[in-house]
Protein backbone atom coordinates (compact mmCIF):
# COMPACT_ATOMS: atom_id res chain seq x y z
CA UNK A 1 0.00 0.00 0.00
CA UNK A 2 1.32 3.42 -0.97
CA UNK A 3 0.83 6.42 1.34
CA UNK A 4 1.74 9.78 -0.18
CA UNK A 5 2.09 12.72 2.20
CA UNK A 6 1.39 16.23 0.89
CA UNK A 7 2.69 19.28 2.73
CA UNK A 8 3.16 22.98 1.97
CA UNK A 9 6.13 23.40 4.32
CA UNK A 10 8.54 21.25 6.36
CA UNK A 11 6.45 21.70 9.54
CA UNK A 12 9.64 21.43 11.62
CA UNK A 13 10.35 17.99 10.15
CA UNK A 14 7.16 16.31 11.42
CA UNK A 15 5.90 14.92 8.06
CA UNK A 16 9.25 13.43 6.98
CA UNK A 17 9.54 11.68 10.33
CA UNK A 18 6.14 10.05 9.84
CA UNK A 19 7.17 8.96 6.34
CA UNK A 20 10.46 7.50 7.60
CA UNK A 21 8.71 5.67 10.44
CA UNK A 22 6.13 4.14 8.11
CA UNK A 23 8.87 2.94 5.75
CA UNK A 24 10.95 1.47 8.58
CA UNK A 25 8.33 -0.01 10.90
CA UNK A 26 5.30 -0.85 8.75
CA UNK A 27 4.43 -2.66 5.54
CA UNK A 28 3.35 0.61 3.93
CA UNK A 29 5.47 2.37 1.35
CA UNK A 30 5.44 6.09 2.08
CA UNK A 31 6.66 9.21 0.25
CA UNK A 32 6.57 12.93 1.03
CA UNK A 33 5.90 15.76 -1.43
CA UNK A 34 6.74 19.23 -0.11
CA UNK A 35 5.64 22.37 -1.93
CA UNK A 36 8.08 24.78 -0.30
CA UNK A 37 11.03 23.27 1.64
CA UNK A 38 12.80 26.66 1.92
CA UNK A 39 9.95 28.70 3.36
CA UNK A 40 11.81 29.02 6.70
CA UNK A 41 14.96 30.41 5.08
CA UNK A 42 18.08 28.61 6.32
CA UNK A 43 16.07 26.61 8.85
CA UNK A 44 15.78 23.59 6.58
CA UNK A 45 14.91 19.96 7.32
CA UNK A 46 15.47 16.58 5.63
CA UNK A 47 13.21 16.17 2.60
CA UNK A 48 12.00 13.62 0.05
CA UNK A 49 10.37 15.05 -3.09
CA UNK A 50 10.08 18.77 -3.81
CA UNK A 51 7.07 19.74 -5.92
CA UNK A 52 8.82 22.31 -8.13
CA UNK A 53 11.76 19.99 -8.90
CA UNK A 54 10.02 16.57 -8.92
CA UNK A 55 6.60 17.45 -10.32
CA UNK A 56 6.23 14.58 -12.80
CA UNK A 57 7.36 11.91 -10.32
CA UNK A 58 5.12 13.49 -7.69
CA UNK A 59 2.08 13.39 -9.99
CA UNK A 60 2.75 9.74 -10.79
CA UNK A 61 2.92 8.86 -7.10
CA UNK A 62 -0.28 10.78 -6.40
CA UNK A 63 -2.02 8.87 -9.18
CA UNK A 64 -0.82 5.54 -7.74
CA UNK A 65 -1.51 6.37 -4.08
CA UNK A 66 -3.81 4.28 -1.90
CA UNK A 67 -3.85 7.02 0.75
CA UNK A 68 -3.20 10.75 0.37
CA UNK A 69 -2.21 12.25 3.72
CA UNK A 70 -2.49 16.06 3.71
CA UNK A 71 -0.64 18.11 6.32
CA UNK A 72 -2.30 21.40 5.34
CA UNK A 73 -5.95 22.16 4.69
CA UNK A 74 -6.75 22.70 1.01
CA UNK A 75 -9.38 22.07 -1.65
CA UNK A 76 -8.99 18.50 -2.97
CA UNK A 77 -11.66 18.60 -5.62
CA UNK A 78 -10.47 21.41 -7.90
CA UNK A 79 -7.31 23.11 -9.04
CA UNK A 80 -8.03 25.92 -6.58
CA UNK A 81 -5.14 25.07 -4.26
CA UNK A 82 -1.45 25.96 -3.97
CA UNK A 83 -0.39 22.88 -5.96
CA UNK A 84 -2.68 23.82 -8.85
CA UNK A 85 -3.98 20.27 -9.40
CA UNK A 86 -7.23 18.43 -8.75
CA UNK A 87 -6.15 15.69 -6.34
CA UNK A 88 -9.51 13.90 -6.53
CA UNK A 89 -9.31 13.71 -10.29
CA UNK A 90 -5.69 12.54 -10.31
CA UNK A 91 -5.84 10.08 -7.39
CA UNK A 92 -8.93 8.13 -8.37
CA UNK A 93 -8.41 5.18 -6.00
CA UNK A 94 -6.98 7.02 -2.97
CA UNK A 95 -8.48 7.61 0.44
CA UNK A 96 -7.95 11.14 1.78
CA UNK A 97 -6.80 12.11 5.30
CA UNK A 98 -6.28 15.56 6.80
CA UNK A 99 -3.63 16.16 9.48
CA UNK A 100 -3.47 19.35 11.57
CA UNK A 101 -0.28 20.59 13.24
CA UNK A 102 -1.66 23.79 14.84
CA UNK A 103 -4.83 24.83 16.62
CA UNK A 104 -7.73 25.85 14.44
CA UNK A 105 -7.65 29.50 15.53
CA UNK A 106 -4.07 29.85 14.29
CA UNK A 107 -4.86 28.04 11.02
CA UNK A 108 -7.91 30.17 10.26
CA UNK A 109 -6.66 33.40 11.90
CA UNK A 110 -9.97 33.34 13.81
CA UNK A 111 -12.05 33.48 10.63
CA UNK A 112 -15.36 31.98 11.76
CA UNK A 113 -16.50 30.98 8.25
CA UNK A 114 -13.21 29.24 7.42
CA UNK A 115 -13.24 27.53 10.83
CA UNK A 116 -16.70 26.15 10.16
CA UNK A 117 -15.61 24.78 6.77
CA UNK A 118 -12.66 22.93 8.32
CA UNK A 119 -14.55 21.50 11.30
CA UNK A 120 -17.42 20.27 9.12
CA UNK A 121 -15.21 18.79 6.42
CA UNK A 122 -16.23 15.14 5.85
CA UNK A 123 -12.73 13.64 5.59
CA UNK A 124 -10.97 11.83 8.47
CA UNK A 125 -8.91 14.15 10.64
CA UNK A 126 -5.71 13.69 12.62
CA UNK A 127 -4.22 16.24 15.01
CA UNK A 128 -1.02 16.55 17.02
CA UNK A 129 -1.26 16.53 20.84
CA UNK A 130 -0.27 19.21 23.39
CA UNK A 131 -2.90 21.91 22.75
CA UNK A 132 -4.20 21.71 19.12
CA UNK A 133 -6.32 18.65 19.97
CA UNK A 134 -8.45 20.86 22.20
CA UNK A 135 -9.71 22.67 19.11
CA UNK A 136 -10.24 19.54 16.97
CA UNK A 137 -12.52 17.42 19.12
CA UNK A 138 -13.53 15.19 16.18
CA UNK A 139 -9.93 14.35 15.20
CA UNK A 140 -7.72 11.39 16.16
CA UNK A 141 -4.67 12.42 18.19
CA UNK A 142 -1.37 11.32 16.62
CA UNK A 143 1.77 11.93 18.71
CA UNK A 144 4.74 13.70 17.17
CA UNK A 145 7.37 11.14 16.17
CA UNK A 146 10.93 11.43 17.43
CA UNK A 147 13.55 8.97 16.06
CA UNK A 148 15.20 8.30 19.43
CA UNK A 149 17.89 6.03 17.94
CA UNK A 150 19.03 8.60 15.40
CA UNK A 151 22.68 9.55 15.97
CA UNK A 152 21.71 13.22 16.06
CA UNK A 153 19.45 12.60 19.07
CA UNK A 154 21.73 10.33 21.10
CA UNK A 155 23.47 11.81 24.18
CA UNK A 156 27.06 12.91 23.73
CA UNK A 157 29.79 13.47 26.32
CA UNK A 158 31.06 17.06 26.32
CA UNK A 159 34.02 18.70 28.04
CA UNK A 160 33.41 22.40 27.64
CA UNK A 161 35.56 24.63 29.87
CA UNK A 162 32.71 27.11 30.12
CA UNK A 163 29.27 25.48 30.23
CA UNK A 164 27.38 25.92 26.96
CA UNK A 165 23.68 26.67 27.12
CA UNK A 166 21.61 26.06 23.99
CA UNK A 167 18.35 27.78 23.16
CA UNK A 168 16.61 27.77 19.78
CA UNK A 169 13.53 29.78 18.92
CA UNK A 170 11.69 30.33 15.64
CA UNK A 171 9.55 33.12 17.10
CA UNK A 172 10.41 36.61 18.39
CA UNK A 173 7.10 37.26 20.11
CA UNK A 174 6.67 37.43 23.85
CA UNK A 175 4.80 34.76 25.77
CA UNK A 176 2.41 37.50 26.91
CA UNK A 177 1.38 38.57 23.39
CA UNK A 178 -0.23 35.31 22.30
CA UNK A 179 -1.60 32.30 24.15
CA UNK A 180 0.10 29.47 22.25
CA UNK A 181 2.23 30.57 19.32
CA UNK A 182 5.30 31.67 21.26
CA UNK A 183 8.66 30.19 22.25
CA UNK A 184 9.42 32.71 25.01
CA UNK A 185 12.51 34.24 23.40
CA UNK A 186 12.34 37.70 25.04
CA UNK A 187 11.71 36.23 28.49
CA UNK A 188 14.43 33.56 28.27
CA UNK A 189 17.02 36.03 26.93
CA UNK A 190 16.29 38.58 29.67
CA UNK A 191 16.44 35.99 32.44
CA UNK A 192 19.65 34.43 31.19
CA UNK A 193 21.41 37.81 31.03
CA UNK A 194 20.52 38.27 34.70
CA UNK A 195 21.84 34.82 35.64
CA UNK A 196 25.00 35.23 33.61
CA UNK A 197 26.12 38.15 35.81
CA UNK A 198 26.75 35.68 38.62
CA UNK A 199 27.40 32.38 36.80
CA UNK A 200 29.35 32.49 33.56
CA UNK A 201 27.94 30.46 30.69
CA UNK A 202 28.26 30.53 26.93
CA UNK A 203 24.71 31.29 25.87
CA UNK A 204 23.89 30.15 22.32
CA UNK A 205 20.70 31.47 20.75
CA UNK A 206 20.39 29.34 17.60
CA UNK A 207 18.12 30.65 14.86
CA UNK A 208 17.75 30.37 11.08
CA UNK A 209 19.98 27.27 11.12
CA UNK A 210 19.60 23.96 9.24
CA UNK A 211 18.17 21.17 11.37
CA UNK A 212 21.24 18.92 11.23
CA UNK A 213 23.58 21.73 12.27
CA UNK A 214 21.17 22.77 15.01
CA UNK A 215 21.09 19.23 16.43
CA UNK A 216 24.89 19.00 16.46
CA UNK A 217 25.09 22.27 18.41
CA UNK A 218 22.52 20.90 20.83
CA UNK A 219 24.54 17.70 21.31
CA UNK A 220 27.66 19.70 22.16
CA UNK A 221 25.91 21.76 24.81
CA UNK A 222 25.80 21.16 28.56
CA UNK A 223 22.31 22.57 29.01
CA UNK A 224 19.43 22.76 26.54
CA UNK A 225 16.57 25.14 27.33
CA UNK A 226 13.23 23.98 26.01
CA UNK A 227 10.64 26.39 24.65
CA UNK A 228 7.79 25.34 26.89
CA UNK A 229 5.54 28.33 27.47
CA UNK A 230 1.91 28.92 28.37
CA UNK A 231 1.18 25.21 28.77
CA UNK A 232 2.45 24.24 25.33
CA UNK A 233 5.67 22.59 24.18
CA UNK A 234 7.27 21.97 20.82
CA UNK A 235 9.41 19.45 18.97
CA UNK A 236 12.67 20.75 20.41
CA UNK A 237 11.49 19.71 23.90
CA UNK A 238 10.84 16.17 22.68
CA UNK A 239 14.24 16.09 20.96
Amino acid sequence: MLVVHITCSPLAGAPIRIVNALNEYSEFKSRLINLNPNCYGNRTFPEDLVWTKDKEESKQLIAEADILHFHHFMDFNSENNVFGINFKKLATKAKFIRHFHSDINFITQNNAEYKNIILNDKYPKLVIPHYPERTFLNAYIVPNIIPINDNLLLPKQVSNKIPKVFFSSSQDISMWSTRWNTKGLPEVTKKFKQINKYNKFEFQIVRNTPYIECMKLKQNSDIVIGDTTSGSYHLTDLE
